[in-house]
């Protein structure tokens, strides 16, 4: 499965910056009291945006292309753990979740540079649920 065929629009480069601050906002979330140094959060970051290369690889249209995406993606059980949570922040919707990642921002990337095509709100939604919650596992992971 990996090294994934990445979306042939898909440079990476563009998409750093995009996720640091955010990804601060998430290690708060796990552990209020803990600080991270710059250059782990970028790191953190450069695997967030080679995820989200990943799950932009099968041209989703729905939510349920990246619900299969993320099936095939994670082994047993973290493929049903990002899927609960994303999930849930579906039902939510984006204004009552707690996603601290930037989803216009993201979506409108997504349409306008990566795939080139219109994908449903809620598939973009879904996608950084995923991987605020693939970014909040290795956080919770790093600091134990």
């Amino acid at each position: 499965m990996f090294p994934p065929s990445l979306p042939e629009n898909f440079n990476a480069q563009e998409w750093k910056g995009i996720f640091v601050q955010a990804l601060e906002n998430v290690l708060h979330q796990v552990h209020p009291s803990l600080i991270a140094k710059e250059d782990a959060l970028e790191y953190i970051e450069s695997l967030i945006i080679s995820l989200l290369g990943t799950l932009c690889a099968c041209q989703p249209h729905s939510v349920q292309d990246v619900t299969e995406r993320v099936n095939k993606t994670f082994p047993d059980p973290i493929d049903k753990w990002a899927n609960r949570d994303a999930n849930t922040a579906l039902e939510k919707g984006k204004k009552n979740s707690n996603i601290v990642l930037p989803v216009d921002k993201i979506h409108q990337a997504l349409v306008k540079d990566v795939l080139g095509y219109k994908i449903e709100y809620n598939a973009s939604l879904y996608i950084v649920a995923v991987l605020e919650y693939i970014a909040a596992d290795i956080l919770k992971v790093r600091v134990r």
